[in-house]
């Protein structure tokens, strides 16, 4: 999800450099065939941890380490999962807490009709650190049906752990609730029936505090016609937070409600103070495009309304994406979606969102007389809004962007973002024209990246005040490698990333 606008942009001036950003670079490694997928896991002062074959249900996986000093390897190691009756375990979620990797796994027990999930803690060498504790059970009739999910607290103390019960027509939707400590000793645990029948209501949205009260962000409709089609009266879902604090066993209910407007999209977080924060965007219309913003902030204790704002897209920022003509229409922006919600200590916020979608092209084949369809996955521009701590909007800003890939899951486009101060920094892949086509013209149209012998990793830097800064990282002709932005991690004021072009790859660091 992802994408935004740009209110009072005539003074926020961006500027454009040709100049190269330092980047240090760890050795080249090679991927062996085996290997079908890496993740970032984790960093400590020295090291940071990676995996690969981590996905699903799996027997083992390799775990490696890799200096933050100098980016190259220290070891590389195959981890055997433990095995509960026989049964492969299938890996769900792992979150690297005080020195110690905690792996969240899951496995159906035939005998019980259901499964049940565990937590196995791993140290950074590699050993596991006891037996598998077991910290859920969820009844289910078939091996497939329902899944566990697991929330980090906003802290870092804290884990929610819960399943939806299986479908029932007839009655409301339940979930299982369950907070561990980082112990892994239960906090609470409750079997939550929320206000609303299952066959209209979805969770889109968990987030859990420091004291581990939880807060469940819904959309929901009245109802479905008979033939599953929602008629255009009910395709208007409404969306609530609904908060439960389990010392008082209360469950709260707040409306978030914009009148006339229909919510398109919407996420919610924990400020740094404690307050509940929801920000999206809305249209006018029911279809899939956005005219404006909004933002809620909720008291923590209270859950009375602490500021709030609803603004539209201004003509001038619409005009950054369309003809005049458009504007004048009112059209709106389509293809949006929510990345985003960064929440800041005095209340203030930053939304980020970035446009996407996926076209086909049609091509004969004469030889074969077959027809043959090509999907593109399109990743275009970046939009950022800040509010203010009332909850209106101070400014918003187009990063322009254009990417267009075929077949390849997406593995070089999208971005990367990192906060460091009052700067926020994108990363990402970009044609290698168009750093200078831009500094000619700030409107340009631009060339889609989709060759990476012709590819740049460009840094866009935004500031406070949401002037912009862009520049090139590296490119694949003097680099020989490609920028994958989303396996990346900051830390101590550097963005470590990972790149790799055909069966090698390497890590780069970069000075924020």
């Amino acid at each position: 999800m992802r994408k935004f606008f740009i209110l009072i942009f005539s003074f926020l001036t961006t500027f454009l450099s040709a100049q190269d950003t330092t980047v240090v670079w760890g050795d080249e490694i090679k991927i062996s065939k085996k290997d079908r997928h890496i993740s970032i896991l984790g960093s400590d002062s020295e090291s940071f941890y990676t995996s690969k074959n981590l996905k699903g249900a799996v027997d083992d996986f390799i775990f490696e380490q890799y200096s933050k000093t100098d980016l190259n390897q220290i070891f590389s190691e195959t981890i055997d999962l433990p095995e509960i009756n026989g049964e492969t375990m299938l890996f769900e979620e792992i979150y690297f807490l005080g020195g110690e990797f905690y792996i969240f796994t899951s496995v159906w027990d035939a005998d019980a009709n259901g499964k049940r999930a565990y937590c196995s803690m791993l140290s950074t060498t590699g050993q596991w650190l006891g037996l598998p504790v077991e910290i859920d059970f969820m009844p289910s009739k078939k091996r497939s049906s329902g899944e566990f999910e697991f929330k980090l607290s906003a802290d870092s103390s804290l884990f929610l752990v819960y399943h939806e019960f299986p479908f029932n027509r007839k009655s409301a939707e339940a979930f299982h609730f369950k907070v561990l400590k980082t112990d892994l000793d239960v906090l609470w645990e409750k079997q939550l029936e929320l206000p609303y029948g299952e066959e209209a209501f979805e969770i889109t949205d968990y987030n859990i505090d420091e004291f581990g009260n939880i807060y469940m962000l819904s959309g929901s409709s009245q109802k479905k016609e008979k033939d599953d089609r929602i008629s255009e009266s009910l395709r208007k879902k409404k969306y609530v937070l609904l908060s439960y604090d389990w010392k008082a066993n209360k469950l709260t209910e707040f409306d978030v409600n914009l009148g006339s407007k229909w919510i398109i999209s919407v996420t919610s977080g924990i400020a740094p103070n404690g307050d509940i924060c929801i920000g999206g965007f809305y249209s006018n219309n029911q279809y899939f495009t956005i005219a404006g913003t909004f933002f809620f902030s909720l008291d923590a204790t209270t859950k009375e309304v602490k500021a709030k704002g609803l603004m539209a897209f201004s003509k001038d920022f619409l005009a950054e994406f369309m003809s005049d003509k458009r504007v004048e229409k009112g059209k709106e922006l389509s293809n949006f979606y929510f990345d985003h919600l960064i929440l800041h200590d005095d209340g203030s916020a930053l939304m980020v969102a970035e446009q996407f979608n996926v076209t086909q092209r049609q091509t004969y084949d004469h030889a074969t007389g077959r027809q043959i369809v090509t999907n593109y996955y399109n990743f275009d521009d970046l939009i950022a809004v800040k509010t203010n701590v009332n909850g209106s909007i101070k400014w918003a800003t187009r990063i322009p962007k254009e990417q267009s890939t075929t077949e390849d899951l997406s593995s070089y486009s999208s971005y990367s973002l990192a906060e460091l101060d009052d700067k926020v920094h994108f990363f990402f892949n970009d044609h290698g024209s168009n750093l200078a086509l831009l500094m000619e013209n700030p409107k340009s149209e631009l060339y889609a990246f989709n060759n990476i012998k012709k590819s740049v990793a460009t840094h866009v830097s935004l500031d406070s005040q949401g002037v912009t800064n862009r520049r090139m990282l590296f490119s694949h002709k003097d680099s020989e490698t490609v920028l994958r932005p989303q396996l990346y991690f900051e830390d101590s004021q550097e963005l470590y990333f990972y790149s790799q072009y055909r069966r090698v790859y390497r890590f780069g660091k970069v000075k924020l």
